[in-house]
């Protein structure tokens, strides 16, 4: 497999892996979405990936027109930066690629492609209904629900985010949002390699990853000196009933205190105007 289509490539998770298979000599078709107009960095994200010539750009409205499957493809949606970013998802985008789906079903059976949906563990216990029906779809070969992911380009709604652009402005005031996930933590560095194994694999399935060091979360929160009233705020604070969907641990191989350093240095970088 050597080509790629990500939907909500300018996104937090969708940026990294468009990024992350670039550098692996994948051919890369980026999927915009009309929320990601809005993104205030969207200038350096297209200078950081767009240079490369294996990296091509569409709108969601040019999805069905512009994306032929003669080869096996890796399809990644990024539901999971969508939602922490408070959108409504793909917003009237959703049945631009409900349609994809279903009109190429034939041709993603042939040439054996894999559909791998990002979504937020927190969809485990409250499911969207939004985007239900085109979860359930069999042709949705991998469902894969993540935890608090952090690393560069973090969403603000995030409260590692929130807490090092505090460094740069002490008045910022905090705010609470349900994608936090205060139960387990991941850095995105670490979580492209797994994520594409599980690509690569043929049943279709669906798994939560999982970080094998424990409290990880709260290690981080502690080495950012959040303070535990704080803490009291954020939602789904309880520990979550026990499902039955198979877990993948997967190896930090980044230590929590390089890589909080590592989005500090980034927001810098921003702030310095030297991103590029």
């Amino acid at each position: 497999m050597d080509r790629a289509v990500i939907i909500g490539a300018f996104q937090f998770l969708g940026f990294h892996f468009c990024r992350s298979l670039l550098d692996l000599g994948f051919e890369v078709v980026g999927v915009r979405s009309e929320n990601e107009e809005k993104d205030a960095h969207l200038i350096e994200k297209r200078m950081e990936i767009g240079r490369n010539a294996n990296f091509s750009e569409i709108n969601m409205s040019e999805l069905l027109s512009q994306v032929e499957l003669h080869a096996q493809t890796l399809i990644l949606i990024d539901y999971y930066s969508f939602s922490a970013a408070g959108q409504r998802v793909l917003s009237k985008e959703d049945h631009v690629l409900e349609r994809f789906i279903i009109n190429n079903k034939q041709k993603i059976a042939e040439t054996d492609t894999r559909i791998i949906s990002l979504l937020p563990v927190q969809w485990l216990h409250q499911k969207n209904k939004n985007i239900q029906h085109i979860l359930e779809n069999e042709i949705i070969s991998h469902r894969i629900f993540l935890p608090t992911i952090y690393g560069p380009w973090q969403p603000n709604s995030f409260l590692f985010q929130q807490y090092l652009m505090k460094l740069s402005n002490p008045d910022r005031e905090l705010s609470i949002h349900d994608c936090e996930w205060v139960h387990d933590t991941l850095y995105i560095g670490d979580i492209v390699e797994p994520i594409l194994k599980l690509a690569e694999t043929t049943s279709a399935d669906a798994y939560t990853l999982k970080s094998d060091i424990p409290h990880y979360w709260k290690k981080c929160a502690e080495y950012l000196s959040i303070p535990a009233d704080v803490l009291e705020m954020i939602p789904n604070k309880d520990a979550p009933e026990r499902s039955e969907i198979k877990i993948k641990t997967v190896k930090n191989r980044t230590l929590f205190s390089e890589g909080i350093e590592n989005q500090k240095r980034h927001l810098k970088m921003i702030d310095d105007g030297g991103i590029y």
